[in-house]
C-alpha cells in the first residue's frame, strides 16, 4: 500500500503545526548569511535584520546554498543533481477512475523507461483523489550533452 500527498496541502499543514508549537515561519526573505555561534548555527541575517533561534531549518531545496555556507554539503555540481517537472493536473475524480480503471478509493502510479539515446531519466504519472501528476526527471548535463 501507498499513499500520495500534494506537497502545496501538506507544506501548509505542517508549516501550521509548526507554528501552533511555538516555531517562526518566515517565508519570502532571502537569507544572505549564518549566524554562527561556537561552531552552532544560531541565527540567520537577512538584509540589516539578525534574528535568533534555538534550531534554524533551511528550506531553501536541495540546492541549498545555506547548507553550504554551514559546512553540511558540497559545492553542487550539474553531472550529481537531476531536474524534476511536475505538472498536476485536476481532474474529478470519477473521471481519473473511469480513466486508469479503478474501483473508488483506489489509485493507480506508472514509472516510465524506455530507450533514451543515453540520457538518464525517468517519466511518472500517478494518480490523487482530484488530480493526477504528471512528471519526468533527468540529468541536465546529460541533456546539454546532447
Amino acid at each position: 500500500m501507498s499513499y500520495t500527498i500534494l506537497r502545496a496541502v501538506f507544506d501548509e499543514w505542517l508549516a501550521g503545526k509548526a507554528e501552533e508549537m511555538g516555531a517562526l515561519l518566515a517565508c519570502g526573505i532571502r537569507v544572505d548569511e549564518l549566524i554562527e555561534k561556537d561552531g552552532i548555527i544560531a541565527g540567520i541575517i537577512a538584509g540589516e535584520d539578525e534574528i535568533y533561534a534555538d534550531v534554524v531549518i533551511a528550506a531553501d531545496g536541495v540546492n541549498s546554498f545555506l547548507a553550504q555556507k554551514a559546512g553540511l554539503i558540497e559545492d553542487i555540481k550539474a553531472e550529481t543533481v537531476a531536474v524534476g517537472i511536475k505538472e498536476v493536473i485536476e481532474l474529478p475524480a470519477k473521471t481519473i477512475e473511469e480513466r486508469f480503471n479503478l474501483r473508488e478509493g483506489e489509485g493507480a502510479a506508472r514509472l516510465i523507461l524506455g530507450c533514451t539515446e543515453g540520457i538518464h531519466g525517468v517519466g511518472f504519472i500517478y494518480t490523487n483523489r482530484g488530480s493526477i501528476s504528471v512528471g519526468c526527471v533527468f540529468i541536465p548535463e546529460e541533456v546539454w550533452q546532447r
